[in-house]
């Protein structure tokens, strides 16, 4: 348990993950090719665009899809016994 939340230590590894996986998917869109830049491709440029598409293959599965599931597991609580008012009043 996560003594200043009182959260599943889980809850924080999972939370960590997705961090680290939307900034990757950030950092590596900085060095994506665009289609301008595909006429003049060299060995060095489709190094880069190897390393930036294994990132964001990396990534993308795993950052945003894991913030959105994180989110509804702690809102759905089943513990929690809020009403549709309160639940919406609250947000």
């Amino acid at each position: 348990m996560n003594q200043l939340r009182g959260q599943p230590v889980n809850v924080d590894l999972i939370r960590a993950a997705a961090m680290t996986g939307v900034i990757l998917l950030h950092a590596a869109g900085r060095y994506t090719i665009t289609p301008q830049e595909i006429t003049a491709f060299d060995a060095v440029e489709m190094a880069q665009w190897w390393v930036v598409d294994f990132y964001q293959s990396l990534a993308v599965p795993f950052g945003v899809p894991l913030f959105l599931m994180l989110t509804g597991a702690l809102l759905l609580q089943p513990q929690k016994k809020d009403t549709l008012a309160v639940f919406f009043k609250k947000r």
